[in-house]
């Protein structure tokens, strides 16, 4: 309950009122204290799952470029990491290729079982065709060239493809405005 102020007429006292008159008179509301926040607070379950994918995401980049330096050793896939967009893209792609199809030791097509073509295994993943017994490698040029590319319903080789996967993920982050390393250093 409040207290009324009353301020005494000079008439009815012999003094002036001083403020400790008006402070004994009226009732303060209480103060307010600030509300408590916590020190810690829960992440939401998208700030979660933004974080675990961002881990996964960079997990699965470190083993790719490990996969990358353990097999190819010869750099003959170097330029990925630089990658920017589609035309460049395209361009290491091509030149990814002709590296790898350069140092791909060529055999006989008879040494290593289809005298047809000459054969090679390939030189980053060193698989060779999966369909046939007996023969070993791809046909050079056409086989090896559809196994690097992964095309016309090739198994893709895995290094190369892991290669492509680092800079096609560069694209998208680009695309998506998030920063960049300087990989030119």
């Amino acid at each position: 309950m409040a207290k009324t102020l009353t301020i005494p007429s000079c008439a009815e006292s012999s003094h002036a009122p001083t403020q400790q008159h008006f402070l004994e008179d009226v009732e303060m509301p209480p103060k307010r204290k600030a509300p408590v926040l916590p020190v810690y607070r829960q992440p939401s379950e998208l700030d979660r799952l933004k974080s675990e994918n961002r881990r996964l995401r960079d997990a699965l980049f470190l083993t790719r470029e490990s996969l990358i330096d353990l097999m190819d050793p010869m750099d003959l896939l170097g330029g990925y990491l630089g990658v920017r967009d589609d035309v460049q893209l395209e361009t290491w792609r091509r030149a990814a290729l002709t590296a790898a199809m350069g140092t791909a030791q060529v055999r006989p097509g008879a040494e290593m079982g289809d005298p047809r073509w000459p054969r090679a295994l390939c030189p980053l993943c060193r698989q060779g065709a999966q369909g046939a017994r007996d023969v070993r490698g791809f046909a050079v040029p056409a086989g090896l060239h559809r196994h690097l590319l992964g095309e016309l319903n090739s198994q893709q080789c895995p290094i190369f493809r892991a290669a492509e996967a680092i800079a096609l993920e560069n694209i998208y982050d680009i695309a998506q405005g998030r920063p960049q390393p300087n990989w030119s250093r």
